[in-house]
């Protein structure tokens, strides 16, 4: 397998792997909706995550599970402009699994899902497009 195969293939797959995720979060938000502990939270700070080209910050939020354990939960999701430190959140998580929280409003929950099945997609189409167009250039 030459190079160009091998860089189309690991784009196509890392595309499905992505899809995967957005099927595992959508998955997780189900259990969440019918299943999930609601409880209050507050906003305790920004983490800053440097992964990329410029930095994003992410909220970081606080909360107490039904039985008086405290926990964090740093969002997956950048910005906080509408997650000033203080401000109280809505979060659901699995009974019996806290670190399985999620902040609990409508376009945060559609964020987790939109965005890595969009990446997916877009991975994998490019790389089966990469695919087939370098294979009509090979047979001809």
């Amino acid at each position: 397998m030459d190079a160009i195969m091998s860089g189309q293939l690991v784009t196509a797959l890392l595309g499905l792997a992505v899809i995967g995720l957005a099927v595992y979060e959508i998955a997780l938000q189900r259990r969440l909706r019918r299943e999930g502990i609601r409880v209050q939270g507050v906003v305790v700070r920004h983490a800053v995550s440097t992964s990329g080209e410029a930095p994003s910050r992410h909220a970081v939020v606080s909360f107490v599970d039904v039985d008086g354990v405290p926990h964090e939960y740093r969002s997956t999701l950048s910005g906080t402009r509408k997650l000033p430190v203080g401000r109280q959140v809505p979060m659901v998580y699995l009974p019996g699994a806290p670190t399985k929280a999620r902040i609990d409003i409508g376009s945060r929950r559609w964020g987790e899902v939109a965005i890595p099945a969009l990446f997916g997609v877009a991975f994998t189409a490019a790389g089966i497009l990469w695919m087939v167009s370098s294979a009509g250039v090979r047979h001809h």
